[in-house]
């Protein structure tokens, strides 16, 4: 229950924020701007935030309904599931790009726009060299600011939505299993990787994956010299965004993938199992190890931890400081001013 001082701080805040959007709109209508409407519209809660990133009126209410007694993974899992046995009207691709948005908004609660909108450029019925129909998923690099649990979330969403569908699984060549570990490991280089999987890892990965996990290319300098001109990939740049997907998704988030998979009792998903063990004994070892370390101080210790610190470091972005130094800069997590993301 509110009390009545909390309503009436947040009536008073609603009062200023609309205040704030007459005037916008007032100098929005003058013509200096781009847009003669301001672009970010006023939503009351998460729901609602889904509806209206996405254009489909009705959907907040459904999502009030559902969301109850499920968590935010079940809630997106069961509204594109209802969105893809019910919108019959529209055609396949239709239907399971929409579903798969959808989902990918309610998991991460539609707050970085970015990943909802731009993450995903497109979802293809294609065929497999035997003739039967398959899901395809287009990644973009965007797709980042999702995380890599709401990645690997929307892949197994797109099973979901694909059984719904009554299409079949994605049946990869040998080729195209070799192009993602060659793209993984010329990503790798290019770019920071939170996860670097084994190239065995990935072949199971690619193997057994239901659906496809492709996209565009991300950097047209990175180009694949091995497993080149193959006709499903349809370039032979690196696709950094499926690359996000497979890697920090399915592949880093394994275990918590595999929470769900258990949970809706989905087949075909077994081998996860060898992956998310992979990952606890690289995590104990890499404990063990820490534990072995701790206390023990070596000549020269900062200088190899500032050398490794810097080999991060991306050329051409500001560098502040080296670690451990005196008086330097330290940045908590959090939205706090003075010493969080807003500081900077």
């Amino acid at each position: 229950m509110r009390t009545e001082e909390v309503e009436k701080y947040f009536g008073n805040l609603e009062r200023s924020v609309q205040g704030a959007l007459e005037v916008a709109k007032k100098a929005r209508k003058l013509g200096f701007d781009p847009e003669l409407e301001p672009e970010i519209p006023l939503t009351r809660d998460f729901a609602e935030r889904v509806e209206r990133l996405l254009g489909l009126p009705g959907l907040a209410e459904e999502i009030r309904q559902l969301e109850r007694d499920r968590s935010r993974e079940e809630l997106a899992l069961t509204v594109a599931a209802r969105m893809a046995s019910r919108d019959l009207e529209l055609d396949e691709q239709a239907v399971a790009e929409r579903a798969l948005r959808v989902a990918l908004a309610i998991i991460t609660e539609a707050v970085p726009g970015a990943a909802v909108l731009e993450g995903i450029t497109k979802v293809e019925v294609r065929r497999n060299p035997n003739g039967t129909r398959y899901l395809s998923l287009h990644f973009a690099s965007p797709i980042r600011a999702a995380g890599g649990t709401a990645a690997a979330l929307t892949i197994l969403v797109g099973d979901v939505i694909r059984r719904k569908l009554h299409l079949d699984r994605f049946l990869p060549s040998e080729e195209e299993i070799e192009r993602y570990v060659e793209e993984a490991e010329l990503y790798a280089e290019l770019e920071h990787l939170q996860f670097t999987p084994s190239p065995e890892d990935i072949r199971l990965a690619v193997r057994n994956l239901p659906v496809e996990v492709t996209g565009e290319p991300t950097n047209k300098e990175a180009v694949v010299t091995a497993h080149r001109n193959l006709p499903r990939v349809g370039h032979n740049f690196v696709r950094g965004g499926a690359i996000l997907a497979l890697v920090e998704g399915v592949l880093q988030k394994a275990p918590k993938l595999l929470k769900y998979v258990e949970k809706l009792e989905l087949d075909g998903w077994d081998w996860l199992h060898k992956v998310a063990e992979k990952l606890q004994v690289a995590e104990r070892d890499q404990t063990e190890e820490g534990e072995e370390e701790e206390g023990e101080e070596e000549e020269g210790e900062e200088e190899e931890g500032e050398e490794r610190y810097l080999k991060e470091v991306i050329g051409g972005r500001p560098f502040l400081c080296p670690p451990h130094a005196r008086g330097g800069f330290r940045l908590r997590y959090g939205r706090a001013r003075n010493t969080g993301y807003a500081t900077v």
